[in-house]
């Protein structure tokens, strides 16, 4: 290391790499160095092939290291870092929760796509319950509980539906590894989890728990949603989830990231648009893209000063893309965006996901809940 250099930390390559970042865009060359650990500390039973377990340096210049932890302690800094670490991954995940249908394989092939490009481990969770249902001409095929069943009896029969759930599971990574290995599928190593409750409740206690970077849901078409609306888990999940979930409808078209060239962003006009759409283009790589910004907002009217600087400011910050504005009220946009989406071709929405309390997630659902009921389109839902 230069001796016009300090370290500001020690910390893993990927936090590592986040944190760079950050220093960066606040205008401080941050570098990442080897770190030299002594043996005692147990720096020799760190092994060089495994690079992500290796601790590294985070180093700036000397005339550069007030500015840094100035940069670091700002409250501007941490917002942006929030933003930085869910890309990261805290726990370096990507989840997909499977229902075993056919638009579960689908999930599954964007959802390793975004992993590889990531450098994310994509883990396949499937959900199943031990319903007590009162069957009076039971399915054959499918063992259930009766009310009028002993204690041992229920306990035989929840068992046969754990080793039914299983051998389901087992199908589905059979037909997830064909596809993998016929090159429709990108080849990763992946995880998966079969666990027993409610869907939504079991994918949300995993992203509270073990945070990923990204969940990724299939969901029905338009069609079968609205006979759907109660009990939806995707939905449920989105008004929930404090992780970006991105939806893939399972009459969707697109197959890769790669080949989506036209989206939709909701804009708040606050400053966590910034942040919000500097982690969809690291996402998207900062890809040849079309962005629609589509201003929403609560009153009347909009800012159009505002949204114009914000487009002026994306169209310097990111010269590959090409931005442009909505020219119709946000009151207004549920209804104009179905033309928007067939004349422009659109091919995800990329909205911000507020946090809400039970009562408004009933009575005024969040325009995530409400797009995912109205469109067949993909979209990623980031929360803010």
């Amino acid at each position: 290391m230069s001796s016009n250099n300090v370290i500001l930390g020690l910390h893993s390559p990927r936090f590592a790499r986040a944190l760079v970042s950050t220093l960066r865009a606040g205008g401080v060359q941050a570098s990442i160095e080897a770190a030299s650990i002594p043996e005692a500390s147990g720096g020799s039973s760190q092994s060089p092939s495994d690079s992500e377990s290796l601790l590294v340096n985070v180093c700036v210049s000397a005339a550069d290291a007030r500015r840094s932890v100035a940069l670091l302690e700002s409250n501007d800094f941490m917002a942006h870092y929030k933003i930085e670490l869910k890309l990261a991954g805290m726990s370096n995940r990507l989840l997909i929760p499977v229902d075993l249908t056919e638009s579960s394989l689908l999930a599954c092939k964007i959802g390793f796509g975004l992993a590889e490009r990531l450098d994310l481990s994509p883990v396949v969770l499937h959900v199943f319950s031990v319903p007590y249902i009162v069957n009076s001409t039971p399915d054959i095929s499918f063992p259930s509980l009766d009310d009028s069943m002993m204690p041992a009896e229920e306990a035989q029969v929840a068992e046969k539906l754990r080793t039914f759930a299983t051998s389901q599971f087992a199908q589905f990574r059979n037909k997830l590894d064909q596809a993998i290995a016929a090159g429709k599928i990108p080849k990763l190593n992946y995880f998966t989890d079969l666990a027993e409750g409610v869907p939504e409740e079991v994918i949300m206690d995993y992203t509270r728990n073990t945070p990923p970077a990204l969940v990724v849901m299939a969901t029905r078409d338009k069609d079968k949603k609205n006979s759907d609306l109660i009990g939806s888990v995707t939905a449920e999940v989105l008004d929930r989830c404090r992780v970006p979930v991105f939806t893939v409808p399972e009459n969707n078209s697109i197959t890769t990231i790669e080949s989506i060239r036209k989206l939709a962003y909701f804009c708040n006009l606050d400053g966590q648009d910034l942040y919000s759409i500097e982690f969809l283009m690291k996402m998207f790589g900062n890809p040849d893209v079309e962005v629609l910004l589509v201003p929403v907002s609560k009153g009347d009217s909009i800012n159009t000063g505002r949204i114009s600087e914000l487009c002026d400011y994306l169209k310097d910050e990111y010269p590959e893309a090409r931005f442009s504005i909505a020219n119709f009220p946000a009151k207004e946009f549920r209804t104009e965006l179905e033309e928007l989406i067939t004349t422009l071709g659109l091919e995800l929405l990329v909205v911000p996901n507020k946090k809400t309390n039970i009562f408004s997630r009933l009575f005024s659902p969040a325009i995530p809940h409400r797009l995912l009921f109205e469109r067949d389109v993909p979209m990623l839902a980031l929360p803010v």
